[in-house]
């Protein structure tokens, strides 16, 4: 599994619900913690007030908004303005690098939308199946809502609007390739000599360099990312806890379970799924 692919399971990134929305005068909503939303315009024309900040949305710009917030969307063409608009579930407070650094609103021009890539490709798909209802249009709709939010992700780095952000270390080929081995094998007892080494860097050089990308120091982000790893496994699976210690470089299960209350502030037995 990639790296982004694993952090978005391990923050549990769900597309909850997908519509086409008209906007005939005012539409009010509220983005709790926890939920994100995304509003595509497909016609006409609308304008957005999120927060404080405004943003005049005509055919093809694009939204993506982040708990906690207010939107407020306002009818400016006539016809009314349709949107396409997905709904989304995270686990926003977990202390991951990537959730803690997505900015609370991203703003796209219709450029990034209209474009013959994958981001224009699959929202083009993606406003069909919500206009057309085939048989299974809810499931593909989900799934391609999901793709958007990926590819808005990768679209802020592209566009500098999410600097410094998680996103940018996985372009860097040096400290990619140590955030590589660590969500490869966790489990390993990694030093920053050893993680320097294959970054092809000097300690300190590595160090500044991931500290600045990634946005906390490598031996912070390997115990991170071991926990959240074994927070998953905890939550999906029915393995013991002493086998999910061993898979996050724990020796025994009692001090593993005792980093994880320090880190999540409960018990590995609270998120353990029931069965």
């Amino acid at each position: 599994m990639d790296i982004l692919t694993a952090v978005l399971d391990a923050v549990q990134l769900k597309a909850t619900r997908v519509q086409r929305l008209v906007v005939a005068d005012v539409h009010r909503e509220q983005v709790d913690r926890g939920t994100a939303a995304m509003l595509i315009v497909s016609e006409g024309r609308c304008g957005a007030l999120v927060g404080t900040s405004e943003y005049p949305l005509p055919v093809g710009d694009f939204l993506l908004v982040l708990g906690q917030q207010t939107i407020e969307l306002s009818q400016a063409s006539s016809p009314a303005p349709t949107l396409v608009r997905c709904e989304y579930s995270l686990l926003a407070d977990l202390p991951h690098p990537l959730v803690q650094q997505l900015p609370p609103v991203l703003h796209f021009g219709a450029r990034y939308v209209t474009d013959p890539a994958e981001f224009g490709r699959t929202l083009a798909l993606l406003d069909s199946e919500l206009a057309n209802a085939p048989h299974g249009n809810e499931f593909v709709a989900a799934r391609l809502a999901e793709i958007a939010f990926v590819e808005a992700l990768r679209k802020g780095v592209l566009a500098k609007s999410v600097e410094p952000a998680f996103l940018g270390a996985l372009a860097d080929p040096h400290v990619s390739a140590s955030l590589d081995a660590i969500h490869v094998a966790p489990d390993k007892a990694w030093n920053v000599t050893d993680l320097a080494a294959l970054a092809k860097l000097s300690r300190t050089v590595f160090a500044e360099r991931f500290q600045r990308l990634v946005g906390e120091p490598p031996l912070r982000y390997v115990r991170a990312w071991r926990l959240l790893n074994a927070r998953r496994e905890l939550a999906r699976g029915t393995a013991p806890v002493r086998t999910i210690a061993r898979h996050a470089g724990y020796r025994s299960a009692n001090g593993f379970s005792r980093a994880f209350r320090r880190f999540f502030s409960e018990p590995p037995s609270a998120v353990r799924r029931p069965r």
